[in-house]
C-alpha cells in the first residue's frame, strides 16, 4: 500500500471529496431492508471528520453485482436513508455518475454537507476500469479518499484509476486501520498462529488458503466454504463445483491438508432467514 499523507492533517475545507466507501450493504430476503449496517457504521468516523473539516462529501460505493445494468433491487437509497440517520443529518441523493443532474447537484453542495451517488456498477466502467467514466467521477472531486478496504484489491475504475488522477489524495480512517490491522495479524511472532477463513465469495477465499498456509499453523473454515471441501473430500468420482475443484487441488497436498480444520458439526437450512428450517 503506498504511503499517503495523513487524512487528520489535511486541509479540505470548502473542497469536494470523492469518498470511495464500502457500503455493500445486505438485505433482508426479498426486501430493500438492510440486515447488517455494520459497513456504514465502520465508515462513520471518516464521515464524520470529513463534515466537521467543512468538506463538501461526495460518496461513490458498489452494491451487489448489477453487471452494468439499472436494478431497482441495488440502488443506494436504503443505504442514503441509514447513513442520514446515523449522522442525524440528511444525505443527498446526486443521481447518476456522468449525467448533468448529478454534476449540478454536486456543484450546489455546501461545506459540510454530505451526498451520495447512485451505485457505481450501475455503469459497466467501474468494473471494466475504464478511463471515461474515470475521467467522469474524477470531474466532481478535488479531493479522493480511499475508506473501502474490502473493495481495494479489484481493478475498478473508482479504485485504481480515479486516484491516479486526482493530485490530492488519501486513505480513509477505516482504510487504514484495516490495514494496520491485517499487517499485525499476517506476521504472527509467537505462539500458535490460526487462520479463521470463511463467508461468501468461496473461489477467492480458497485461493487465499495456500499464502495463508505459509504464515499460520491451523486454518479453520466456516460458511460456504465447508461444503466445497467436504465434496472435495468426500465425492471422489463425481462432478463438483468451481468451489469444490479449487478445495480438492488445496486438500490433495498433504502439508496443506494436515493444517486445514472442518467443523465437526453443522446446521444446514433452504434459506437465508434467522426463522428458516
Amino acid at each position: 500500500m503506498p504511503t499517503l499523507p495523513d487524512l487528520r492533517a489535511a486541509n479540505v475545507a470548502g473542497k469536494r471529496v470523492l469518498l470511495r466507501a464500502e457500503l455493500n450493504v445486505t438485505f433482508a430476503p426479498g426486501t430493500t431492508e438492510i440486515a447488517d449496517d455494520s459497513r456504514i457504521r465502520a465508515t462513520l468516523p471518516t464521515l464524520e471528520l470529513l463534515r466537521e473539516r467543512s468538506a463538501k462529501t461526495i460518496i461513490c460505493t458498489h452494491i451487489g453485482r448489477p453487471d452494468g445494468q439499472w436494478d431497482a433491487d441495488l440502488t443506494v437509497e436504503p443505504v442514503r436513508q441509514r447513513l442520514s440517520e446515523l449522522l442525524n443529518r440528511d444525505v443527498q441523493y446526486v443521481g447518476t455518475v456522468g449525467t448533468s443532474e448529478c454534476r449540478e447537484a454536486v456543484a450546489s453542495l455546501s461545506p459540510g454537507e454530505v451526498a451520495i451517488l447512485e451505485n457505481l456498477r450501475f455503469n459497466p466502467g467501474e468494473e471494466a476500469n475504464a478511463p471515461e467514466f474515470a475521467s467522469q467521477l474524477t470531474g466532481l472531486a478535488d479531493v479522493y479518499v480511499n475508506d473501502a478496504f474490502g473493495a481495494s484489491h479489484r481493478a475498478h475504475a473508482s479504485i485504481v484509476e480515479v486516484p491516479a488522477l486526482v493530485q490530492e489524495r488519501y486513505a480513509g480512517l477505516l482504510l487504514t486501520a484495516e490495514n494496520d490491522a491485517l499487517s499485525e495479524a499476517l506476521n504472527p511472532t509467537n505462539g500458535v498462529s490460526v487462520a479463521v477463513v470463511g463467508g461468501a465469495k468461496v473461489a477467492d477465499k480458497l485461493a487465499l488458503i495456500r499464502n495463508l498456509a505459509d504464515r499460520f499453523d491451523w486454518i479453520l473454515t466456516g460458511g460456504g466454504m465447508i461444503k466445497a471441501f467436504v465434496d472435495a473430500r468426500n465425492r471422489r468420482n463425481e462432478t463438483l463445483s468451481e468451489e469444490a475443484q479449487l478445495a480438492r487441488t488445496l486438500w490433495d497436498e498433504e502439508d496443506l491438508r494436515r493444517k486445514i480444520v472442518l467443523p465437526v458439526h453443522g446446521k444446514i437450512t433452504r434459506e437465508f432467514s434467522p426463522d428458516a428450517e
